[in-house]
């Protein structure tokens, strides 16, 4: 299921086996690895993100997918200020 997620989103097989594999998000069960990306990818989307720049920010940083909205907000302009250069 988050495999065919992801790649719905736009993330390569490569990168979703990265993503799954990476410490902290390989701590985390499948479903709720699942359910955070949903949430953060739509939240992101909202700020006016395009779907290559939440790719990728979470290449760089995949603990975006830990985060919850409110820590997410606080990180915003650090990421889009040093990653989307």
């Amino acid at each position: 299921m988050l495999e065919n997620y992801m790649l719905k989103l736009g993330y390569t097989k490569k990168q979703v086996d990265f993503l799954r594999n990476v410490r902290p998000l390989n701590e985390l069960k499948e479903e709720t690895l699942l359910e955070n990306v949903k949430i953060n990818w739509s939240f992101l989307i909202t700020l006016g993100l395009t779907d290559k720049e939440i790719i990728k920010m979470s290449m760089r940083l995949p603990a975006i997918y830990i985060y919850d909205e409110n820590n997410l907000k606080e990180k915003i302009s650090f990421l889009k200020n040093e990653y989307m250069k």
